[in-house]
């Protein structure tokens, strides 16, 4: 599941979360992997709700571009509508082509065996494995995914050649993901940095659950005031279908109390870092 408004608050907490080593620490010059040879595929995509899928297109890749463009040559960016399954496997196979490394970025909706994309196409676990297996998916060093139910996608993309892949046994709420990237771009391994991000879910999850009355309260008495308000000049009318839409946002992201197990981090493969390529690794 997907909500930028909350993953923006997070994203402005990332400077204390960190508790890891600078990038090119202790023996990083081993395995370094220069940003020349490193491609990253970005797909961020929101075809349920219309609010919050303008959100994540104005604001998605606004957000994240400063955080990939040190590590990355080529940054591949799928938002909204050009999320389309075919545009995703054959973005991944561009970019095998000219990179030694592929990590690939999900913000995506999932099920049982598929990714929901733009238009709610799905792209099922065998479309992975016979779009990607011998056709670039070896490059792939990490896959990241955000997707509901993406434990269950773990096989397929290891089955497509890459090395390695987090996902979510029940319905995820991606608030691990920036202190995630934080540790992964400054040198923790991909497992490490996947549970130090769990840890701050977790954190989230509690405090929300804490204040999940409240919210609920306040939400209902706010689109009573929404229903029985009057927008009569233009401004007034721009501001109220905005109000409207962050309602509907916050009203399915609020509708239940969380339960942080359904977000905790499976694992599939290896356990890179941002500085190695685990497909040629050096001589000891």
């Amino acid at each position: 599941m997907i909500s930028y408004s909350i993953f923006t608050l997070c994203f402005l907490g990332l400077p204390l979360w960190s508790t890891s080593p600078p990038l090119g620490g202790e023996n990083s010059s081993k395995h370094f992997l220069p940003s020349k040879d490193a491609a990253v595929v970005v797909v961020m995509c929101e075809p349920y709700n219309r609010s919050a899928g303008k959100m994540l297109e104005k604001y998605g890749k606004r957000l994240l571009e400063p955080w990939v463009r040190p590590y990355y040559r080529t940054k591949y960016w799928l938002l909204g509508p050009d999320a389309t399954p075919e545009a995703f496997l054959q973005t991944i196979r561009k970019a095998a082509k000219s990179h030694k490394v592929v990590d690939v970025l999900i913000f995506a909706h999932g099920k049982k065996g598929y990714l929901i994309l733009a238009g709610k196409k799905t792209l099922s676990n065998a479309q992975i494995v016979q779009g990607l297996q011998h056709r670039g998916g070896e490059k792939i060093r990490m896959v990241y995914t955000t997707a509901c139910y993406s434990q269950t996608h773990l096989k397929a993309w290891k089955q497509a050649g890459a090395f390695a892949v987090r996902g979510a046994p029940g319905v995820n709420r991606p608030l691990d993901f920036p202190r995630f990237y934080l540790g992964w771009m400054l040198g923790e391994d991909f497992r490490k940095a996947s549970q130090n991000g769990y840890k701050w879910n977790k954190i989230l999850h509690q405090f929300y659950n804490q204040l999940h009355p409240f919210l609920r309260q306040t939400l209902r008495l706010s689109s009573r005031w929404l229903q029985k308000y009057q927008p009569r000049q233009p401004r007034e009318k721009k501001l109220y279908r905005r109000l409207k839409g962050a309602l509907r946002i916050m009203k399915h992201w609020f509708r239940t109390s969380w339960n942080p197990e359904e977000s905790k981090p499976y694992f599939l493969g290896g356990n890179p870092r941002i500085y190695q390529n685990p497909h040629t690794p050096s001589k000891p």
